[in-house]
């Protein structure tokens, strides 16, 4: 009954982070001022649901860590969807799930024998072709923006870190839950800073829709990841990458010729199937 639970958690934040970007894609700013806006919007509701479900408001180090390398990260994805977009750079920065399951296996120790070490390899192989297959599609029109996708890659490795203070201490989801949001708003504010764009139209609601689909993801992924360690359960979050890939592909239309859109859904399947062949290895 609790494994199913977990597998609940994970749908619930793959439905949540596969869909959080969509509200920023409309923000028509600055990148500093459109991150800042959406931490605004995942400040807010973590300060309301850690109130009203009364989860720990202490402040540690490690705790604040896990905001300041999300929010790194997740500066450098904007920028790689300004770029290339989302269908493209989503499965780039993929990659965090080679990052987050290398910790699990060697950090953490979470998988043991043969056959686990057999799925984790074929799983980090299947991942590693997708990424390179989404890397390599572009329009016809334009040549290959090397700047986004070095960002997206970038991107994957900060997000493949963001669980790991949570592992090291131990803390339950609730108890990392309110720290990292307070480190979040601290490093998005010191982000916006360096540039103090001036927006044309503030644009409040998106940005507070945005970062409140991720705060709720950001909560049962953290609990995803008590529950089934980070090896297991940080790639069963991250099949979010098909929510994302599909509004990117059908509802944006970052893509028009068939042959692109099929290799992107290509590449997309190969990389969930690796990421299923690393939750494999860690059970």
């Amino acid at each position: 009954m609790s494994e199913l639970i977990g597998f609940v958690y994970a749908f619930i934040a793959v439905i949540t982070w596969g869909t959080f970007l969509v509200p920023f894609k409309k923000i028509k700013a600055d990148v500093y001022y459109s991150q800042f806006l959406m931490c605004l919007g995942i400040f807010i509701p973590s300060m309301i649901i850690s109130v009203v479900l009364n989860f720990p408001l202490n402040l540690t180090f490690l705790g604040l860590s896990a905001g300041i390398i999300w929010t790194v990260g997740n500066f450098l994805c904007l920028l790689a969807i300004e770029d290339i977009g989302i269908s493209r750079a989503n499965p780039l920065w993929m990659v965090n799930i080679l990052v987050g399951s290398a910790f699990g296996i060697v950090l953490f120790r979470e998988l043991t024998g043969f056959m686990s070490i057999v799925f984790g390899l074929a799983g980090v192989l299947c991942i590693f072709t997708g990424c390179v297959l989404i890397g390599r599609t572009k329009k016809e029109e334009e040549e290959s923006k090397k700047r986004g996708i070095a960002f997206a890659i970038l991107a994957g490795l900060f997000f493949g870190c963001t669980y790991v203070p949570l592992k090291i201490t131990g803390m339950t989801g609730s108890e990392y839950f309110f720290q990292m949001s307070i480190g979040i708003i601290l490093t998005s504010f010191i982000i916006f800073l360096l540039k103090r764009p001036v927006p044309k139209k503030l644009q409040i609601k998106k940005g507070l829709a945005s970062g409140t689909l991720w705060a709720i993801g950001n909560l049962f992924g953290a609990y995803t990841v008590v529950m089934f360690g980070m090896s297991r359960g940080f790639p069963l979050t991250q099949l979010a990458v098909l929510i994302s890939a599909a509004w990117g592909l059908f509802y944006f239309k970052e893509f028009t010729q068939k042959k692109q859109i099929v290799r992107i859904m290509m590449s997309t399947v190969i990389i969930l199937a690796g990421a299923f062949l690393i939750g494999l290895a860690g059970g």
